[in-house]
């Protein structure tokens, strides 16, 4: 038992001691107040909660009709709730339980608590059970508090922080989970969603399918809007009332009629954009889906959770809205597919998780805040630049109100009123955002405008959640001259005329967000968008450059003078070639201030996409930018939890911690070593074994032409099975083994039965053979489709590009385009032809080296590690093993004339020799499991540990600084 618990036993003891000394008409006379203050919290105090600390232990959570007393946080997040009752009070009710159970989970939190202390009910949340007792963990009682003293200290601060009691509930492993409250009102709306669309569009034919889908959205919105304003006593009940008397009376049909009757007295009330006068009123439909939604609005059936409305926060809303805003409806009868298949997805855009978030407002909304002792909604303008259903504002909203409502010298008497009047001021002055999608617009408003809704009052349009492109901004002329006839179509943003105030005060405060991200050329190279983005963003603009680069310019064009911007963004911009424009504009124009670098931790569960989050404020003076030192985190182990995570760091930049484990590491680096070259974030001691490495070695490709694979423009072509090629008759001496991602090994190739047509020696077509020129002939429509054919850079039979033709008759090393560790073999006797998806390395003619030389030194252990610090590492730990990557790796040049020099590279010779002749005897041995692939794969590994000793002392790396590098690649 630890020192703080051994310290909480005596507490509990003392506690214990005190409450049984009472007399049982004491017990009973104690009411709620006096049990709350009296037992309840100084237990929690016993296990390490601040209940001093409002921040900590929150009381009066409001709750439908009702409270909730505690909520207990760490770092701002809700852990637990806590219902408090009176001694005499039955724990066992089941209004009580499901009470608590509800909330948690609306909430979106894992753990309810219920206390009399003389007993203490651990309820798990997330449990589906038929009732709501059979969701109970843990029970305690006056009598066990003691006894069983080792589970209660789970309940602490200390061990919540670790996890403890969510370890434990894992450890039972016998109940169903709960569908999380974000999955089921996600389900729900896509349902409700396909339901009311395939009836109003059956119903109304003159009405696109666009139109259609906006009604629908208008009408859910309308209907969330109002069961929220029964959940919190702003209305009576509405919707269920009104739905039973007209069953009663037999009228059902009139359902939609007395809907629209509804939306048009919350128009009056309201006066909101949400319930003006839309032409989703005027559409004929039958009362079923109506119906429907509006029952499980209240309640699904089979869930045993009513839906809160009160309870359920903006961000959960926010969530279950960002999927359905990507989710296309699925009634292939009625849905124009082909025009909007996962249209957010597609853009780039992706859910953002609530810690990801929370994350970055911190570090840029709250720090303003706090830095600049700021307590009015009119000093501090907030931006979204793709705010799709509005997460990052609505957090934003939060950090805003939340500051300024414990400001002390802010002497507001606390009422509905002056939090209402709070509100509509931040909401109206302090919160911006602009996204391409209209429908995202709409959410984002809703979700918005909830926050303000404490009474029946007219609530704000909320114009500064607007519709636009962020990237476009300019005159008619200027768009005339780019997107010619089109022009009309897009979605220009004239940020001088949308937000005049902001922009003539010098700017925002903040940018935040989670910017799209694709390669413009996705866009179509003769696009007319990609034209408007290369001549207003030139000082970033690269061709294969990603959307990301210009949200982030043009956020930073858009802060003030000592703004802040965060993203979560890709983070290939930190090392690919194609961003060093972006990677220079920030460094002379921004102070770095942190970046946390989830690397091969999966962030977005929708997306294989390696993240980063950057933090940086807009600067002008060089002497601060280049004397800044910038907090790093770098996630190295993929299978952490995100959340917990990115707690954890947090906590350890708020402190600026140095912090180095195997999970991850925290440390700090100067901002004078950035510029446009690559941005390799390590601590100092890598970035020493790094420079040992590379000492004074040239360069591999310095010694040898290293180049990209070749490319074909039709690969489904050229490249056949042996099938077709029986098939064809195709004449074999015409062919190459073709060597794709997947068949290249660590010194070896595995040729899995692939083949490629060369005819590239041709003068002519009809010097091609027989049934090789037959096949290309049934071929030629797709051949001549391909773009460098049309633009005339290459014959219709013919490769689009042969890259290094005058090399391919050459022994070679051929190295996957990507890999998670490096993978170089050699392809000896020029059989093989790469093509885009691997680079190929050929010897110059005049080095005396062997290519089995370079073989051991690009597959040790020693230049893995190095590549990961030149590499680009993309999703899934994956890395570019890209020509202008791999030819960076330090090569040691063996002085020939040295005869030890000369021994060893002619020792390292012949260990990849017998190397490669093992290897396929393994292989062999292994798929055959022959009694002899144990003392094959020992051979294997002897040989490769004297490779990679041999190569540590030819680059002077000592056993000491290897044993460092094999620790951070397992």
């Amino acid at each position: 038992m630890t020192s703080n618990a051994k310290l909480a036993y005596k507490q509990m003891e003392e506690l214990v001691e005190r409450f049984q000394s009472l007399s049982d008409t004491e017990r009973s006379q104690l009411n709620e107040a006096a049990t709350c203050q009296g037992f309840i919290l100084p237990m929690f105090k016993a296990l390490g909660w601040d209940t001093s600390n409002p921040f900590e232990v929150s009381p009066e959570e409001k709750v439908s009709k009702g409270w909730v007393d505690y909520s207990f946080r760490i770092d701002g997040i809700p852990r637990f709730f806590l219902e408090a009752k009176r001694v005499a009070e039955d724990l066992t009710q089941e209004k009580w339980v499901t009470q608590i159970i509800d909330y948690a989970w609306t909430k979106g939190v894992t753990w309810g608590f219920l206390s009399n202390f003389e007993g203490l009910r651990v309820f798990n949340a997330e449990w589906k059970e038929t009732h709501p007792l059979q969701a109970q963990f843990i029970e305690f009682s006056i009598g066990t508090y003691l006894s069983d003293f080792e589970r209660l200290w789970w309940l602490s601060r200390e061990q919540m922080i670790e996890g403890v009691l969510d370890k434990e509930a894992v450890k039972v492993g016998k109940k169903s989970p709960k569908q999380p409250v974000t999955e089921l009102l996600f389900d729900d709306l896509k349902k409700w969603r396909h339901e009311l669309y395939r009836h109003l569009r059956g119903w109304n034919k003159f009405y696109s399918p666009d139109q259609i889908d906006e009604a629908v959205l208008k009408i859910i919105n309308r209907l969330i809007f109002i069961r929220t304003a029964e959940d919190r006593s702003v209305e009576g009940l509405r919707l269920l009332p009104m739905l039973r008397e007209l069953e009663e009376n037999n009228s059902i049909n009139d359902l939609p009629v007395e809907l629209s009757s509804l939306f048009r007295e919350f128009d009056k009330t309201y006066d909101s954009d949400l319930f003006a006068p839309h032409f989703s009123e005027d559409l004929d439909c039958e009362p079923e889906p109506f119906k429907r939604t509006i029952e499980e609005l209240y309640e699904k059936p089979g869930s045993y959770v009513r839906y809160n409305f009160n309870a359920i926060d903006a961000d959960i809303l926010g969530a279950a809205y960002e999927q359905y805003l990507g989710h296309v409806v699925a009634d292939l009868e009625f849905a124009d597919r082909a025009k909007r298949p996962q249209k957010r997805k597609e853009e780039g855009i992706y859910y953002t998780p609530s810690f990801v978030v929370r994350f970055i407002v911190k570090w840029t909304v709250t720090r303003i805040l706090r830095d600049g002792k700021i307590y009015d909604p009119n000093e501090i303008h907030v931006l979204d630049m793709a705010c799709g259903s509005g997460s990052f504002l609505l957090e934003a909203f939060d950090a805003i109100d939340r500051h300024i409502s414990n400001n002390d010298g802010a002497n507001l008497t606390v009422n509905d009123e002056t939090e209402f009047d709070r509100q509509i001021n931040i909401l109206q002055n302090s919160i911006y955002g602009v996204d391409r999608d209209k429908q995202a617009v709409e959410v984002a408003r809703l979700n918005l405008m909830i926050k303000a809704l404490h009474f029946k009052q007219e609530l704000p349009m909320l114009e500064n959640i607007r519709t636009g492109d962020s990237l476009v901004s300019g005159s008619k002329d200027e768009l005339i001259d780019t997107f010619e006839d089109d022009w009309k179509t897009i979605e220009v943003f004239r940020w001088e005329d949308e937000f005049s105030d902001v922009i003539k005060g010098n700017g925002f405060d903040s940018a935040i967000g989670n910017p799209p991200y694709f390669n413009v050329e996705t866009l179509g190279k003769q696009s007319a968008y990609i034209d408007w983005i290369k001549s207003h963003f030139e000082e970033v603009w690269m061709d294969k450059s990603d959307i990301l680069f210009y949200f982030i310019s043009r956020g930073i064009e858009l802060l003030k003078p000592g703004g802040r911007l965060g993203f979560i963004v890709s983070r290939a911009f930190l090392q690919a070639d194609k961003a060093s424009n972006l990677r220079g504009f920030i460094a002379n124009n921004c102070v770095l201030e942190s970046i946390l670098d989830y690397r091969d931790l999966k962030i977005f569960q929708d997306a294989d996409i390696a993240t980063a989050i950057i933090i940086l404020r807009k600067v002008s003076d060089e002497k601060k930018r280049t004397g800044n030192i910038i907090q790093i985190a770098n996630v190295l182990n993929k299978d952490l939890d995100g959340e917990e995570i990115s707690q954890i760091i947090d906590s350890h930049m708020t402190k600026n911690e140095d912090v180095f484990t195997d999970d991850y590491e925290v440390f700090k680096y100067p901002q004078s070593r950035l510029g446009f070259e690559p941005w390799y974030f390590v601590s100092s001691d890598i970035s020493d074994l790094y420079a040992e490495i590379d000492s004074d070695h040239p360069i591999l490709g310095d010694l040898c032409h290293v180049g990209e694979g070749m490319q074909t423009g039709a690969n489904k072509v050229f490249e056949v099975s042996e099938d077709t090629i029986y098939q064809y008759e195709l004449e074999e001496d015409w062919l190459w083994k073709r060597v794709p991602n997947s068949d290249i090994g660590q010194y070896v190739i595995h040729h899995s039965g692939k083949w490629l047509i060369w005819v590239e020696d041709t003068e002519h077509f009809s010097d091609c053979p027989k049934n090789i020129a037959k096949y290309l002939k049934k071929n030629r429509e797709k051949l001549e489709s391909r773009a460098a054919f049309i633009r005339g850079n290459c014959e219709w039979y013919k490769f689009t590009w042969p890259l290094h033709k005058e090399h391919y008759e050459k022994s070679k090393i051929i190295v996957p385009y990507r890999a998670s560790f490096n993978r170089f073999a050699l392809d000896e006797e020029a059989e093989y032809l790469g093509l885009t998806d691997t680079t190929v390395i050929f010897r110059e003619d005049d080095d005396p080296h062997n290519l089995r030389y370079y073989l051991a030194l690009l597959n040790s252990n020693l230049l893995t590690f190095r590549f990961k610090g030149i590499g680009k590492m993309t999703g899934n730990g994956m890395y570019e093993y890209f020509e202008n990557s791999v030819r960076r790796l330090p090569i040691r040049v063996i002085d020939f004339t040295d005869p030890q020099d000369k021994k060893v590279h002619d020792n390292l010779v012949k260990l990849v020799e017998r190397l490669m002749d093992v290897i396929p005897e393994y292989e062999h041995a292994e798929k055959m499991k022959y009694s002899n692939r144990h003392s094959l794969r020992r051979k294997i590994d002897r040989m490769w540990h004297a490779i990679d000793g041999t190569v540590c002392n030819l680059y002077g790396i000592s056993k000491e600084s290897m044993r460092d590098i094999l620790k951070t690649m397992t």
